[in-house]
């Protein structure tokens, strides 16, 4: 009897340690069938960091055009777990980043035909001062241009339905 206890116990263990492997496993976009997604959509997205990210018209005339390429993590609840950011960023620009990404709010999860799933969410960040940037897409990464946070043009730009 003790025997076949053990052996159930151990089979049990077997499949549920298959579940959590299955459950961590992080998924590309390319195999979303639903991309998680900001509330509000991408331009939310883009509104949301330029809202909350510091970035003085007195840094963008030194520090315009510089970017930070950062992956994250959307988790299947929606939480946004910051992962890597390139080291090839600038440093100030990545600390202003990485604060920002600590606390932003939860993403609308994405799918897979499987169900909800964790998906690594690549971002470039483009500290500048050139308004052309404000509609273009990257292929891999999700794009978000940040503007002068002190200067109302952008703001106003921001702002605009598309």
């Amino acid at each position: 009897m003790k025997i076949v206890f053990l052996i159930l116990l151990s089979i049990t263990g077997i499949f549920s340690l298959s579940a959590q492997e299955r459950d961590s496993s992080i998924y590309l976009l390319s195999s979303a069938v639903k991309k998680p997604e900001f509330p509000g959509g991408d331009l939310g997205f883009v509104r949301y960091i330029n809202t909350h990210i510091n970035f003085p018209q007195t840094m963008a005339d030194t520090l315009n055009n510089k970017k930070v390429d950062c992956v994250v993590i959307i988790a299947q609840d929606g939480k946004v777990i910051p992962g890597a950011i390139s080291k090839r960023s600038h440093n100030l620009l990545s600390r202003k980043v990485w604060e920002v990404l600590q606390k932003i709010p939860d993403f609308i999860p994405g799918e897979t035909e499987r169900g909800k799933r964790k998906f690594e969410y690549p971002l470039i960040f483009l500290f500048t001062t050139d308004t052309s940037v404000i509609h273009f897409r990257h292929t891999y990464s999700i794009f978000i241009p940040v503007f002068p946070t002190d200067n109302p043009e952008y703001q106003k730009l921001l702002n605009q339905e598309p």
